[in-house]
């Protein structure tokens, strides 16, 4: 082989290098989206998935932001069962018993009516309710806690009176001395908690967003609250409504953007969501392959990363297994099992754990790669082809180059690919003119 082919060769394996580390760097300077999706399998139903669904978004939401590991894209992938006002009047009649309980001196029967009603609460937050009943609510959940000894607990039910009608406070003249105590050490606990931040924006439809059952005007909306306290999210979104509990988190101020599809998206989301649950992949299937209709979901979410989960049984009860899932790749990294109790949670502090492993996964070599390098799949071409005159009526099945995965981006605010666009070769000012004619000879591996 000839010098001049031998350096060719090199500027093009230079070349090629450069372009993938590129791509890595471009990885890294993008926001990376990502979505959970709880895979839909055959024998799980929605109340299930969707309890696991909304923590997971929670947790995710403490590494969502642009200076984080991730922006996360939080959407609903089920409708409930429940319209808001059959919540509200289950509410409204649940609170109710509660206090009749708590007058009574049923003390563990009121607790438990009340965790009942704020379970529902967070896990199908409400627009708009009686926020003053939903403080009282909590008020006598903490007297009724208070009452049974626990004064840590009653302290932190206290804290939510606040998020809804701060007039709702035990009155000195006709409340406990020790309740009113309680809820004054707790005032000056939650002030000496730092402001946290949390941006929040619908998108790409239109939408109507209400935080802890209060309005709030539309476009890119700024919440804060003190540090670790929650907040419930309702969405009024073109397919219906998004619903989700999440808390503020200290540091750096977050980002949550909710997913309003648009009409032509509702029934495509739809289409390959129920061809998940026919096919139930497994988390194990996709560690060895990519799946089809998770790529689509991907490509119509517009997100980089797909946090997938799986409930699966074990011997030790139910676990929920986590990987990131990249598109046409399939699962990067090691795969993790969080246990699920018999309520539907999920161990906070292993799950907690986990996705801080996650975040830093995110940042790795391997997944970066992965990401900067995955295959897009365009949607099929309707126009029809045609052949010119005068060549072969025989079309290949190759796609034109302008339609090739390596010519495009992957589609949407996602991440660059690695293109190789083109090839420069010159020749030094030696006076000399050039052949004219370069000859690349490329020897199959």
């Amino acid at each position: 082989m000839s010098k001049a082919v031998v350096s060719c060769l090199l500027v093009l394996t230079f070349c090629y290098s450069g372009s993938q580390a590129r791509a890595e760097e471009l990885a890294v300077q993008k926001i990376k989206w990502l979505a959970v999706m709880v895979l839909p399998g055959v024998d799980l139903s929605p109340t299930d998935r969707m309890p696991v669904q909304d923590m997971l978004n929670s947790y995710a939401l403490r590494h969502s932001g642009d200076d984080l590991d991730w922006q996360l894209l939080a959407y609903s992938p089920l409708q409930s069962p429940l319209k808001e006002a059959e919540i509200l009047a289950e509410v409204s009649r649940n609170t109710k018993e509660g206090k009749k309980a708590y007058q009574y001196l049923k003390l563990p029967e009121a607790q438990a009516i009340f965790k009942t009603v704020a379970g529902a609460l967070q896990n199908l937050p409400p627009a708009q309710c009686d926020r003053a009943q939903i403080a009282e609510m909590y008020l006598y959940w903490a007297r009724a806690t208070l009452d049974a000894g626990d004064d840590d607990r009653a302290q932190e039910l206290l804290a939510n009176i606040g998020r809804f009608d701060p007039e709702s406070g035990p009155d000195p003249a006709v409340m406990p001395p020790n309740l009113v105590a309680v809820y004054d050490i707790t005032l000056e606990d939650v002030r000496k908690k730092p402001e946290s931040k949390v941006i929040v924006e619908i998108t790409p439809g239109r939408g109507s967003l209400f935080i802890d059952c209060q309005s709030k005007p539309a476009g890119v909306v700024e919440i804060k609250g003190p540090a670790n306290s929650q907040f419930w999210l309702a969405a009024q979104i073109e397919s219906g409504f998004f619903r989700g509990s999440f808390a503020f988190h200290a540091g750096v101020r977050r980002h949550l953007k909710i997913f309003s599809p648009r009409q032509a998206d509702q029934s495509r989301m739809a289409d390959h969501l129920l061809k998940l649950g026919r096919a139930n992949p497994s988390i194990g299937m996709l560690k060895a392959a990519d799946n089809a209709d998770l790529d689509q979901l991907a490509e119509i979410l517009h997100v980089d990363i797909i946090l997938a989960a799986e409930i699966r049984k074990s011997t030790d009860g139910k676990v929920v297994r986590l990987g990131l899932y990249v598109p046409a790749k399939g699962i990067v990294g090691t795969v993790h099992d969080v246990k699920l109790n018999s309520a539907g949670s999920l161990d906070e502090v292993a799950l907690s754990n986990t996705m801080k492993t996650l975040a830093k996964l995110m940042k790795s070599p391997t997944l970066l790669a992965a990401v900067a390098m995955q295959k897009p799949k365009l949607p099929p071409d309707d126009r029809g082809t045609s052949v010119p005159n005068g060549q072969d009526d025989q079309v290949s099945d190759a796609p034109p180059w302008y339609k090739t995965w390596w010519f495009w981006t992957a589609t949407g605010a996602v991440v660059a690919g690695a293109v190789l666009t083109g090839v420069l070769l010159g020749t030094r000012d030696t006076g000399e003119s050039p052949s004219g004619q370069v000859i690349l000879t490329v020897s199959p591996p």
